[in-house]
């Protein structure tokens, strides 16, 4: 079924990456909640319309308040970072 412009599911090209995940796995409910980040910012609808929130953002139903927080939100930057060092003096290396 096509729902949102693509033919399979976010889960499952998300979780396909990870074969041996079950629900009771101590990082099921994080990886869960990664997954929620990747469908709403990252991951691109079929036919060019960008994210679901980038479509959602250009619906005519979406005031410009809620388009301008909306556009914020999809400006984030995800990243992970390395600590080198804690205590007053830090630095970070970004891992891409």
């Amino acid at each position: 079924m096509e729902k949102w412009g693509r033919k399979s599911s976010g889960r499952e090209d998300f979780f396909e990456q990870i074969k041996d995940l079950h629900e009771d796995d101590p990082s099921y409910e994080q990886l869960t909640s990664c997954f929620l980040n990747w469908y709403v910012f990252d991951r691109l609808l079929d036919g060019g319309r960008g994210t679901p929130l980038q479509y959602f953002a250009s619906s005519a139903s979406v005031s410009l308040e809620e388009r301008t927080l909306l556009a914020a939100m999809a400006a984030n930057v995800h990243s992970l970072f390395e600590v080198m060092r804690s205590m007053k003096a830090c630095s970070y290396s970004r891992i891409s």
